[in-house]
């Protein structure tokens, strides 16, 4: 989980960049 969690913290700065325009593909992919 620790790489896992890694992974989406080094992508989860470009994803919520991209999040703050669309919001609602990052609610189907479940992550929100």
């Amino acid at each position: 989980r620790d790489e896992l969690v890694k992974l989406i913290a080094d992508m989860g700065i470009s994803v919520r960049a991209l999040l703050r325009k669309n919001v609602e593909p990052y609610e189907e992919l479940g992550l929100a």
